[in-house]
């Protein structure tokens, strides 16, 4: 099949690379206005042409040039797909449809008949080729079966079709991209796309549904772009018949509307088959219809405008003056685009809940690691708090700063925490900081760190908690990358013991991540050293449901570590939330990375709610199988599906 496969990828790249001179030649011949078509040239528009300074040769030139690059995101993609998946008949497929498809799309290929009219079939060949393996991965994609017995009906009569076009070329009948051809594969893909929305509520898995929406996107992006471009020489026809306003058209059209959206059927096809960033669809969709909304609403106006100065030149100077109305237009809506783009974007964002969490010091979803071992100067470095003596930053977050300090009278090394300058008039995070005090001071666990006092300074508060001198298990996977089962495994039993001591207190720590896991190291400094679970200012106790939510319905917790839950209602977390982070933290001991990952804070939260779990072994071989399904279990979407408790998560990852 690889052999097939590449004998007639070539021939059809061979033939294509044949047809630019004479296609070329086409573009740049003029033709009597009843036998033009398209964005080929009648005798107005090459006067058109003349009148604005731009040569025939140039004219064709530019709309080949999209074109060009059209055709190469097709083959490009189609290759990758092969030597990717070069082992799989699918994907040799689903490579082979892209490569023909692109050669066929652009027309140019037909051209070949003009100087070599006898090979009138071959050339119909390839088309009926390409539209059959297009029509194959319509109904066959993403797995290789058909969905139901009805889809053989049109799979069979479509090789039924193409047989009889093949034999009429060969009689010296026109049969390949007529419009009958054009309106019965427009049929057969409608019938192709049911059968993919079919699949889609009745056959797919979470995976396979995410392939074809990227699949259904970019052809839908395809076709709506050469719809609009179809359209509007209709709606507007007596400004875009004929003269200037169709030759920009045509040189702005091409492009904007039929080569840069035909790119995305390669892309999304190629992300569909690849499984690369399957997850980031609804954001591309999002972001899509405002550039598609706003491309379309400017482009109604700009003809508009357009038309109606020209109207408003008749009327005063007797001539259209069409350049002057064009240049108006143009900067119109040049100046239109960006703020108009940014409206349409949020409103965008708001109906289709795309979330980007606040990147801002006091947000409730934080991302930045808080260290224990910065070691700087910070503004309460040399003052007193209460009892606490104050020295040098041991670290720093959204919430609150930590200071190695020391108590006067006990003479006592203690962690000071003191809430953030900008937080000290803000009642929600002065209640968050006081009940992390009186939360953690009913905690007695080696692996939970002890608070020692709390208490407010005039207006500022504090709270003073045993000294851990280490670094976080955040600083040491930087170091590090990730760590060995076995290394992990001592780590994750400690921190798995403090939550199950928490949760047995009714207490839920909602904030579990490397960077709130500190080694204490003993006299030798040997890392990673007895692991401590810090920061309790998000927890939640489970027997006052007065504390179970912020004021506001804010998101609580860590964007990478957040469990579905807490995305998607703060009051129904519960222990399991927990076991998920934990899940997530030993995800990176393992691996090096988060299994929620990406540019778009809005494409994690989507990770969390909607991604299945990866299996850790894809990046780090040397996982046991069974630990690695421990993971992708504790990272199960619905809470009841998870473990029962955080030590059950790592016997289940000690049984491997």
């Amino acid at each position: 099949m690889r052999i097939t496969w590449f004998v007639v990828v070539v021939t059809v790249l061979a033939m294509f690379v044949a047809s630019v001179p004479p296609h070329l030649k086409r573009l740049t011949t003029v033709y009597p206005t009843s036998q033009r078509t398209f964005y080929l040239l009648s005798t107005s528009e090459a006067a058109a042409l003349d009148s604005l300074g731009i040569s025939q040769e140039t004219y064709a030139v530019v709309l080949d040039a999209s074109v060009l690059l059209m055709l190469f995101a097709f083959v490009g993609f189609g290759m990758l797909i092969f030597l990717r998946k070069s082992d799989n008949w699918m994907a040799i497929l689903f490579s082979f449809a892209l490569i023909t498809l692109g050669v066929t799309y652009n027309t140019s290929i037909e051209s070949l008949t003009i100087p070599y009219p006898q090979l009138a079939p071959l050339v119909v060949l390839v088309q009926q080729i390409a539209y059959t393996s297009v029509l194959a991965t319509m109904f066959l994609f993403p797995d290789g079966h058909l969905v139901a017995r009805w889809n053989l009906i049109p799979l069979v009569s479509w090789v039924c079709i193409s047989i009889v076009a093949l034999g009429l070329s060969f009689r010296g009948y026109e049969t390949g991209a007529t419009t009958s051809v054009a309106i019965l594969l427009i049929i057969w893909l409608v019938a192709g796309i049911i059968a993919q929305v079919y699949r889609y509520f009745r056959k797919s898995n979470a995976f396979e549904r995410q392939q074809t929406r990227w699949l259904l996107f970019g052809i839908s992006i395809a076709v709506l772009g050469f719809a609009v471009y179809i359209m509007l020489p209709l709606l507007f026809h007596s400004t875009l018949s004929a003269g200037v306003p169709r030759v920009l058209f045509n040189m702005i059209g091409v492009p904007l509307f039929i080569a840069f959206p035909a790119l995305l059927v390669p892309i999304t096809f190629g992300i569909a088959v690849l499984r690369h960033r399957l997850w980031d669809i609804d954001f591309i969709i999002n972001r899509t219809l405002v550039y598609l909304a706003l491309t379309g609403a400017l482009a109604v106006v700009y003809f508009a405008g357009v038309y109606g100065l020209q109207q408003v030149f008749v009327l005063l100077t007797g001539t259209q003056q069409s350049n002057i109305a064009i240049a108006a237009s143009t900067v119109v809506i040049v100046g239109l685009f960006q703020p108009l783009r940014v409206r349409l974007q949020r409103w965008v964002d708001r109906r289709f809940r795309v979330r980007t969490p606040s990147k801002r010091g006091n947000s409730s979803t934080q991302v930045d690691d808080v260290l224990y071992e910065s070691g700087n100067e910070g503004r309460w470095s040399g003052s007193r708090l209460g009892a606490y003596q104050l020295y040098e930053l041991a670290g720093q977050g959204g919430m609150a700063e930590v200071y190695r300090g020391q108590h006067i009278g006990l003479n006592r090394t203690a962690a000071v925490k003191v809430m953030a300058g900008q937080m000290a008039h803000d009642l929600e995070f002065q209640r968050r900081f006081e009940r992390e005090a009186q939360v953690v001071a009913t905690l007695h666990h080696p692996n939970i760190v002890q608070v020692y006092d709390f208490g407010d300074n005039d207006g500022t508060y504090y709270m003073a908690m045993a000294y851990v001198n280490g670094q976080t298990l955040a600083h040491y996977l930087k170091e590090k990358g990730k760590l060995t089962f076995e290394e992990a495994l001592p780590i994750l039993r400690e921190i798995a013991s403090a939550l199950d001591y928490a949760h047995d207190h009714d207490i839920i720590h909602r904030d579990v991540k490397p960077s709130n896991i500190i080694f204490q190291t003993d006299e030798t400094g040997t890392l990673p050293g007895h692991a401590i679970l810090t920061d309790f200012g998000l927890a939640k106790m489970m027997s006052n449901s007065s504390m179970n939510t912020m004021s506001g319905g804010g998101i609580l917790g860590t964007l990478n570590y957040l469990a579905p839950e807490q995305i998607d209602s703060s009051r129904q977390v519960g222990p399991a939330a927990d076991t998920y982070a934990l899940g997530i933290v030993a995800y990176q001991m393992l691996t090096g990375t988060v299994p929620f990952s990406g540019d778009n804070p809005g494409a994690i939260l989507v990770g969390h709610l909607q991604r299945p779990a990866p299996d850790p072994r894809q990046l780090t071989a040397s996982i046991p199988r069974r630990a690695a399904m421990a993971i992708v279990n504790a990272l199960a979407k619905e809470p009841d599906e998870r473990y029962p408790s955080a030590t059950e998560f790592i016997k289940a990852m000690e049984m491997s």
